[in-house]
């Protein structure tokens, strides 16, 4: 329900499109993806669908027919929306589902709740048809949130990146693929929940290998929308230092600098095409290097350097924001929100 965090139903760009169908052994399209405007609408459609009184269940054409909505349904709109096929079934029985899940999990994310077969006690569907690790009991007592939590990995996400196929990697392992351009920071959440309404991650951008002043490297990152990267945890400093490693950068820019005018830290925020900035407050996460910040001979921009004075990792040292020296260059990353039903992100 849109009162618990869920997604809120209708035919708009930040609205989730639902179709509707039934199955036992043929499969009947109750509803397509271009029929319900509310929740209420879905509601009341649902409530005409009745329990089969067939004594199997072939799943296979559900799924086959679900497919082929999904497909149907997106020509022309929204290329980047995040497909999700739900199954809700008591028994499975027919043909092998493991070449149509297959090529589905392609495009979408199968997800399947399991009801209790008065006939059946142990309630069971081939592992080949759901994405990895996405079948649930819906007598489980924390089962509306699980799903509701798996429904905000696929709906939050960042241009390029693929939904895992195949049983081996999860939902929140997304950012380990290969083949992505930006990887994903899941942001705490107080509560340990999630919501479709909450912006609970953000995407950073493969390391560059250039090598430049902190205002150019701003600038980089600005024309295109995106931030240099903010540290507002010890696990994003480390989810920052793990991507620099692995890209062979040694020290790197992050996005806070010094105000003299206001005699005040803030954080780089940019937001496409509008400038903005984030002020650290007293009791924000700081990792300083001995001796810093330093704000002598103008060094008011942060970078990631090697600790010194005996501390370990990478820490926090301030530097001077423009000029040629190659000593106060370093190499970059950029930030930018994921994308999600309230931030729609049209383009690949």
């Amino acid at each position: 329900m849109p009162d618990e965090g869920g997604p809120i139903v209708g035919q708009g760009q930040k609205q989730t499109r639902v179709a509707v169908v039934a199955f036992d052994i043929q499969a009947n399209v109750v509803a397509n993806l271009n029929q319900f405007h509310s929740n209420a609408d879905l509601i009341s459609t649902l409530k005409t669908v009745r329990q089969t009184s067939a004594q199997t269940v072939d799943g296979s054409f559900g799924l086959q027919r679900a497919g082929a909505l999904l497909i149907e349904g997106a020509t022309g709109n929204r290329a980047n929306a995040p497909n999700v096929i739900i199954i809700y079934t008591a028994d499975w029985a027919g043909p092998s589902p493991c070449q149509t899940a297959l090529a589905i999990q392609k495009f979408a994310m199968i997800l399947v709740v399991l009801f209790q077969n008065p006939d059946s006690v142990i309630l069971a569907v081939p592992k080949c048809l759901y994405s990895p690790g996405e079948v649930y009991n819906a007598t489980d007592i924390d089962f509306r949130m699980r799903v509701l939590t798996s429904l905000s990995y696929v709906n939050c996400f960042c241009v390029n990146q693929g939904i895992p196929i195949g049983n081996s990697r999860l939902l929140s392992q997304r950012t380990g693929r290969d083949s992505t351009v930006w990887y994903q920071f899941w942001l705490p959440q107080a509560d340990k929940n999630y919501y479709l309404r909450d912006k609970w991650a953000e995407c950073v951008q493969v390391p560059t290998t250039a090598s430049s002043n902190h205002d150019t490297a701003a600038a980089a990152c600005h024309i295109n929308g995106f931030s240099l990267p903010n540290e507002f945890s010890y696990a994003k400093h480390q989810f920052l230092i793990k991507m620099a490693q692995e890209g062979g950068l040694t020290t790197q820019w992050i996005g806070l600098q010094y105000d003299t005018i206001y005699h005040q830290w803030y954080w780089d925020n940019q937001l496409g095409n509008v400038a903005g900035r984030v002020p650290m407050n007293p009791g924000d996460f700081t990792y300083w290097n001995p001796n810093q910040p330093d704000l002598t001979l103008n060094q008011y921009c942060v970078r990631e350097t090697p600790a010194t004075g005996g501390a370990s990792g990478y820490r926090w040292s301030t530097v001077p924001c423009t000029g040629f020296l190659l000593q106060y260059h370093s190499q970059y990353m950029c930030q930018q929100p994921a994308c999600d039903a309230f931030n729609f992100c049209s383009k690949q």
